[in-house]
């Protein structure tokens, strides 16, 4: 006759069994649903990212009003757009640089397209400043400031130019990179093409650095006095000591005096 203990130990084995063959056919039936569960989502991200690159090309569309109803909806999106925005921005522009993004987020396909022309082109280059603007999107900030520096405008007294005008709509999330690009104007504009054609004398090409300099400077002051931010101001004053000409070292001061009038 079994003793108590024994059959103690055995019907603890059996519960014991009955127990891992509940959770296995509790699992059996779990894992199908969250299966089912994750296809949806997955199709759902899917479906998503089509939309996002439907809208990205339709950006590009010489069709003014397509390109007005994917700026719409990207705005709407709000920052589910950003991304995708600035890997086209980047693409359209020819932008490179270790602080701009190299690849698209995800597996998003769209480019720019190539064929499009010069007015199709800047009216989606113009439409995503505005919409990297109006979301105030900080993360665009290093690819708009890079497209200011190298935008090819002659004036020296110009206006806002449309990415000028996103970043000042960003706002102070954009003056440390605009106050850098003051720092940082005469290197930048050394690297600048302009600069490499083999023919140039050393003198001209030190008058040609110089404007250079003066342009970048000159854009970054116009965008901070929009932004108002004070912590423009000691560069804008150093400015005035090391400009390269007068015209420069006169935009800075009345820049540092009326950023200063409007935060009193």
């Amino acid at each position: 006759m079994e003793s108590h203990e024994l059959k103690g130990q055995k019907m603890r084995v059996s519960q014991k069994k009955m127990l891992v063959s509940v959770l296995l056919v509790a699992l059996g039936c779990l894992i199908p649903l969250v299966f089912q569960r994750q296809r949806p989502a997955a199709q759902n991200a899917l479906a998503a990212q089509d939309h996002i690159e439907s809208l990205l090309t339709k950006l590009q569309s010489p069709d003014e009003s397509e390109v007005l109803e994917a700026k719409a909806e990207l705005m709407d999106m709000g920052e589910g757009a950003i991304k995708p925005l600035i890997f086209l921005l980047k693409d359209l522009t020819n932008q490179t640089g270790k602080t701009l993004p190299t690849t698209s987020p995800g597996s998003l396909r769209v480019q720019a397209n190539r064929a499009n022309d010069a007015g199709t082109k800047s009216r989606a280059e113009n439409a995503i400043y505005e919409i990297l603007g109006r979301l105030r999107a900080a993360e665009a900030v290093p690819l708009l400031v890079a497209i200011m520096e190298h935008e090819e405008i002659d004036d020296m007294i110009q206006g806002m130019s449309p990415v000028m005008r996103a970043l000042a709509e960003i706002g102070p999330a954009a003056v440390p990179q605009l106050i850098e690009s003051i720092d940082s104007a005469k290197l930048t504009a050394s690297a600048s093409p302009e600069l490499l054609v083999s023919d140039l004398t050393e003198e001209t090409r030190q008058r040609n650095l110089a404007w250079i300099k003066g342009r970048i400077e000159l854009r970054a002051i116009l965008v901070l006095v929009a932004i108002g931010d004070p912590r423009a101001i000691p560069t804008l004053h150093w400015l005035q000591k090391t400009a390269d000409n007068s015209f420069i070292e006169t935009q800075a001061r009345n820049a540092a005096q009326r950023i200063q009038n409007t935060t009193r």
